[in-house]
C-alpha cells in the first residue's frame, strides 16, 4: 500500500461496540420506524472502522506548475472509470461535479493555486486594464462635455465631435479584446482514470455491503497521476486502493472502510473465476502411476 493511502487509513476511527445500548434510545423509541432506521444504520456499519473524511483534504504541489492538487482520487463503484473535474476561477461552486466523498477533496486549495500560479499574469493584466479603462472613460466623459460646449459655440465641427465618440469607445473595446486574447484566463481540467478489477474477496465484500450502504467508492492514490493539459505526463497508476462505504445517518454522511486490496488484471480475473485446473497422475503403460 502506498504511503498516502496508509496515512488515509490511519484516519479510521476504532470499530464501535456491537451492542446498541439502551441509554442511546429508549425502548419506545426503538419500537418506532425512525428508531428502526437508526438501529439498522448502526448495525450495518459497526462491523467496519469509520473513516474520518478530513484525511481526504491532503494536497501536494506539482513540481512543474506549482499547482496544489488532491492527493487522492475518488471513483464511485457504480459510476464511470474516468473522472473529470473542471476547476475555474469563475465557477466557485463545484457541487454539480462532486459527490458526497470527493467533495472532501481540497478544491479550495486547487482553485487558489490556479489563481496564483497559472492565472496571476492574466489577472494582473485585467487589473491594469481596469484602471486604464476608468481613466479612458473619464477622458471620454470630459471630452464629451467640453466638445459639446465647443460644438455648441461653433468652435469645432459637430461632425468631428460626433465621430470622436465611436472611435474612442471602439479603442476601449479593442483594448479589452487584446487583453482577453493575449492573456486568457486558463481553466484546470483534471482527469483520473481507474484501470483494474476488484479481486474476488473484495467483490464479495462489496456485494455483501451494498445492502447496508447507500453508495460505495474506490479511493486511489493520485499523487503525480492526474492528467491535464497543464501537467506533465502522469506516473503509472497504483493498484492498491481502498473500498469505502457511505451511509447517511441522521443528516450526516458517514464513511466506513470496507477493504484495502490490490487490483487484478483481466487475465487474472478470468483464470480465477472461470478456469479449473485438474491435476491427474501421469500413468505408465501398465496403467499404474509412475513413482
Amino acid at each position: 500500500m502506498s504511503s498516502n493511502l496508509a496515512k488515509l487509513k490511519a484516519h479510521c476511527l476504532p470499530i464501535r461496540p456491537a451492542e446498541f445500548t439502551e441509554h442511546q434510545l429508549f425502548p419506545l423509541e426503538m419500537d418506532t420506524r425512525e428508531g428502526e432506521k437508526i438501529r439498522k444504520a448502526h448495525s450495518s456499519s459497526e462491523r467496519y472502522p469509520e473513516l474520518d473524511p478530513a484525511g481526504l483534504a491532503q494536497s501536494y504541489s506539482d513540481p512543474e506548475t506549482g499547482l496544489e492538487l488532491p492527493v487522492f482520487g475518488v471513483f464511485e463503484l457504480n459510476g464511470k472509470a474516468t473522472k473529470t473535474y473542471n476547476v475555474s476561477l469563475h465557477d466557485q461552486d463545484m457541487s454539480a461535479q462532486l459527490n458526497c466523498l470527493d467533495s472532501k477533496l481540497p478544491w479550495t486549495r486547487v482553485r487558489n493555486s490556479l489563481e496564483l500560479k497559472i492565472n496571476q499574469r492574466p489577472l494582473k493584466a485585467r487589473e491594469i486594464g481596469g484602471y486604464v479603462s476608468i481613466l479612458w472613460g473619464m477622458m471620454i466623459c470630459a471630452f464629451s462635455v467640453v466638445g459639446f460646449w465647443l460644438a455648441k459655440e461653433e468652435k469645432i465641427s459637430p461632425a468631428f465631435f460626433f465621430s470622436f465618440l465611436p472611435v474612442a469607445i471602439g479603442i476601449l473595446l479593442l483594448g479589452w479584446v487584446f487583453v482577453e486574447t493575449r492573456w486568457p484566463i486558463k481553466m484546470l481540467r483534471l482527469r483520473a482514470d481507474f484501470n483494474g478489477l476488484l479481486p474476488a474477496t473484495s467483490r464479495r465484500i462489496a456485494h455483501t455491503a451494498s445492502a447496508d450502504f447507500d453508495r460505495m467508492f474506490i479511493v486511489t492514490d493520485q499523487q503525480g497521476r492526474w492528467q491535464s493539459d497543464l501537467l506533465a505526463d502522469p506516473h503509472p497508476p497504483l493498484t492498491d486502493p481502498l473500498l469505502i462505504g457511505s451511509k447517511k445517518i441522521g443528516n450526516e454522511d458517514r464513511f466506513f472502510l470496507l477493504d484495502a486490496f490490490d487490483l487484478t488484471t483481466a487475465e487474472d480475473y478470468l483464470v480465477a473465476e472461470f478456469t479449473t485446473i485438474n491435476v491427474e497422475p501421469v500413468s505408465g503403460s501398465s496403467g499404474k502411476p509412475i513413482d
